[in-house]
């Protein structure tokens, strides 16, 4: 069962610099989750904490009622290291199943079933073969969610996950976001500018502005407010 993710009066940000004050919100499991707000209003400070990557200021973050272990996996290009650019776009896959930065360790023949099996769920089996740097981006943004998801996470979290896509990719990567948020395996959490994309996808959006944020349910969803 995907945990929900409580925020218990929490502060985001950095050492001596707080984004987000005094949060407190839950977000159900098994849901999609979108995060939205403009530029600087913390929405990957949010989904990093979120996520367990970034430490809370204050208060307390739990996924069912538990202090968060390695349970998520994050997909941003912003992110991706150039030495990704070294690899196909199997062995980039093929690095979620290691859970290592890097892609090139040893991988047995259950852990290159598990890579395979998710590069097919991703429909990116066709061109995982070919240097991860000749893809385009909704290849590369297929591949990267086919690597965090051989990661078998219970929490997903895409940052901007439509950035640089063109329109028949958005509207590929939606279908394929939309299918596993109805497979209601994991929560699924995202930040997105595009207010289409969301409105087909979440369950629920999460608000960020003027250094808080509130839970607004989706047409659809349970009726009222967090």
């Amino acid at each position: 069962m995907s945990p929900k993710i409580t925020f218990i009066d929490v502060t985001l940000g950095y050492p001596g610099t707080p984004i987000l004050k005094n949060l407190s919100l839950e977000i159900a499991g098994g849901t999609l989750a979108a995060v939205t707000g403009e530029n600087g209003t913390g929405k990957t400070t949010f989904l990093r904490s979120a996520a367990g990557l970034l430490p809370v200021l204050a208060g307390e973050v739990l996924y069912d009622d538990e202090p968060p272990r390695p349970r998520a996996a994050l997909v941003s290009q912003r992110d991706v290291p150039d030495n990704l650019y070294l690899f196909s776009g199997y062995d980039v896959a093929l690095s979620g199943v290691t859970v290592s930065a890097f892609p090139g360790k040893f991988v047995g023949a259950a852990g290159r079933r598990r890579a395979e099996f998710y590069l097919e769920k991703t429909d990116a089996a066709t061109f995982a073969k070919k240097p991860f740097s000749e893809l385009s981006g909704g290849q590369r943004q297929r591949i990267l969610l086919a690597r965090a998801l051989a990661t078998e996470p219970e929490i997903l979290v895409l940052d901007e996950p439509t950035t640089a896509l063109d329109a028949a990719a958005v509207a590929n990567f939606c279908a394929l976001l939309g299918t596993l948020r109805d497979e209601r395996t994991m929560t699924i959490l995202l930040a997105s500018h595009d207010a289409e994309f969301v409105d087909r996808l979440a369950d629920r959006k999460i608000r960020i502005a003027g250094g808080t944020a509130e839970t607004i349910f989706c047409e659809g969803g349970a009726a009222g407010r967090v």
